[in-house]
């Protein structure tokens, strides 16, 4: 048995041995077991072990009370502290429930005898010897103590008590209290196991939030890295354009296509880099319709092509005749494709060469893209695939990238029902990527190519409008405004909401150009200013934005934009060209994604 406070200084005079009983317990019992009485108890503490495991000490010690006839019951397990070993009580039934359970250090409680022994022992008065027992309110006139253990080692005891003068125990409340311990070791042990996967939850539990919070947050901070980074990629694009209109020597020129190029890499990075999150978290919707592989491979290399011609590298195509249909997204069908080979021209040599090769069996479509590189040792293999994984570095990061492409390339992959694969010989043996699709029923017709200039007149995007753009990036404003005037469009500028609704109630806008991101007032609100005018309706209103998400997009048609489009942007027929006045369905608006790369790649002038 254990207590209330920890007990200072030696036991009660006189031998403690004194009050040790034990030996009467080999007496015979007076009474006959009652093992159908037993037997409910113990199936009762079954049931209750399976449904409630953390109230079966104290029914166990209830049980303990009314089958031993005792006047208290209790289990004291036993604990370890700064000041060393002692006992606790943990359950308690009967007079002594009412009595402060606390702690007593095991070399002056009788469990810490009886565990020191390993054996059941029975004790008389021992609060004579054993200050913490000599409770006035509720004397103790014998105890009845059964060890507890486990294979770690001892758990603590159980115990029953009688408090009137001439009670006594026999062997056969010993046998009870026994069969009872047996029961309670379990239960004890099973409470450890529960306690303990209980704290690995809550640390799983609280681990997981973190996690999910973390997660928050990177994506907030991809968004806002893409918005941030965007911007000022919008101001280079225009005065790109901008130079390009004007005339230009051999020098300039190649000073120009060189500023697009690396442009348009960082904005292919950027897209890879919000892809990748999005994807993650299921926020890319594909679109399935047949259409024709050999558009999708051509596509994919005119967008690769500036790169390639850059290093002086060639591209083959070998694809059957017909138009071979596949069904998935046609952007993110050639997304996969461009990816691919740009890790080829990335991984091979200035004049290396490039094969592209297509063929359908009975039941998927096949895809090679081969080069002649510097090939994939194995134990790259099984990784290469992997987020933010690349071949050998060196100090000079000659192939560049985030190791993002191939990543998203088997993302993408899967979410058209296929597979990507790397096969290599190893290192300077070239490598080849086999992307397999799904192949669709035979008879599937390629879905027509829709041309939006044929859906409005020729002149749409050149004819004079009135235009005003809104973007707090000075730099942005000013040269897309100077884009804009040198395609002959009138043009004004603004920075901040405000100003953009005093300068449209005064200009009239056919066009609004209109950033979301603004201090103060944002680009929805303005929106939704404009169209509550009496000839709001009338405006066409343009998102130019940095946030690219697709719920960005929403709130951006609920806002009552009529487009959304991400910055940068590389011309004004780009901006303007595909929209024909009528505000769209928003649901139609299919996400801008990356565009074929231009494909002047002039050389490099040698100094004079």
């Amino acid at each position: 048995m254990s207590g209330d406070e920890p007990v200072e200084g030696s036991l009660s005079g006189g031998d403690p041995a004194e009050c040790e009983i034990t030996d009467r317990l080999s007496q015979a019992s007076g009474r006959s077991p009652d093992f159908a009485s037993e037997n409910r108890a113990l199936a009762g503490l079954a049931r209750a072990m399976s449904e409630d495991p953390r109230r079966l000490p104290q029914r166990l010690v209830e049980l303990a009370l009314e089958l031993c006839r005792a006047g208290s019951a209790g289990i004291s397990i036993l604990r370890f502290g700064p000041e060393g070993e002692y006992f606790e009580w943990t359950a308690v039934a009967g007079a002594l429930a009412s009595h402060p359970s606390g702690r007593v250090p095991r070399g002056q409680s009788t469990s810490g005898l009886t565990l020191s022994k390993n054996a059941t022992q029975l004790f008389d008065r021992p609060g004579r010897f054993y200050p913490f027992l000599d409770i006035p309110s509720a004397p103790i006139q014998e105890s009845l103590i059964v060890p507890l253990h486990s294979a770690e080692g001892p758990l603590g005891t159980v115990w029953a008590v009688h408090h009137e003068a001439g009670s006594a125990f026999d062997r056969e409340d010993a046998r009870i209290l026994e069969s009872l311990g047996a029961f309670i070791g379990a239960a004890m042990r099973l409470l450890t196991s529960l306690d303990s996967a209980t704290s690995s939850v809550r640390e799983l539990k609280r681990a997981q939030e973190e996690l999910e919070e973390s997660d928050r947050r990177k994506n907030e901070f991809l968004a806002m890295l893409g918005h941030e980074l965007r911007n000022p990629l919008g101001a280079m694009a225009s005065s790109v354009q901008i130079l390009r209109s004007g005339p230009q020597d051999d020098r300039s020129s190649w000073a120009t296509e060189v500023l697009d190029r690396q442009l348009d890499h960082v904005t292919h990075m950027i897209d890879d880099l919000l892809d990748i999150s999005r994807i993650t978290h299921g926020r890319i919707e594909i679109e399935r319709i047949p259409v024709s592989l050999a558009a999708v491979v051509a596509q994919a290399v005119e967008t690769t092509r500036p790169q390639i011609a850059s290093r002086r590298q060639e591209v083959e195509v070998d694809l059957p005749e017909g138009p071979l249909p596949v069904i998935g997204d046609p952007e993110r069908l050639a997304q996969i494709v461009s990816n691919l080979l740009d890790n080829a021209s990335k991984y091979s040599s200035e004049g290396g060469r490039i094969f592209v090769t297509g063929e359908r069996t009975e039941s998927e479509l096949l895809i090679r893209v081969r080069d002649s590189g510097v090939g994939i040792t194995k134990e790259m293999l099984p990784r290469i695939f992997d987020l933010f994984v690349q071949g050998a570095r060196t100090l000079d990061r000659a192939q560049g990238g985030l190791g993002i492409g191939l990543a998203l390339v088997r993302r993408l992959a899967a979410m058209h029902g296929g597979t990507v694969e790397a096969q290599s010989a190893g290192a300077g043996q070239g490598s080849e990527f086999l992307l397999r699709l799904p192949a669709p029923a035979d008879g599937t017709e390629v879905a027509p190519a829709t041309d939006a200039a044929s859906v409005r007149p020729k002149d749409d995007a050149r004819a004079r409008r009135r235009i005003l753009v809104v973007d707090d990036n000075e730099d942005a404003a000013a040269g897309l405004s100077l884009l804009l005037e040198l395609d002959g469009h009138d043009v004004r500028a603004a920075h901040d909401g405000a100003a953009a609704l005093r300068v449209s109630e005064e200009f009239a806008p056919d066009i609004v150009i209109l950033d979301i991101g603004l201090p103060g007032m944002d680009g929805y609100e303005v929106a939704r200013r404009l169209r509550a005018r009496p000839d709001g309706s009338h405006t066409t209103i343009i998102a130019l934005t940095g946030y690219g998400l697709e719920e960005d997009r929403r709130r951006s048609f609920a806002a009552g934009f009529d487009h959304h489009v991400v910055k940068p942007i590389r011309s004004s027929e780009e901006l303007l060209g595909p929209f024909a006045g009528e505000r769209p369905d928003p649901m139609s608006e299919t996400q801008r994604r990356r565009r074929p790369r231009t494909a002047r790649v002039p050389a490099r002038p040698e100094p004079s």
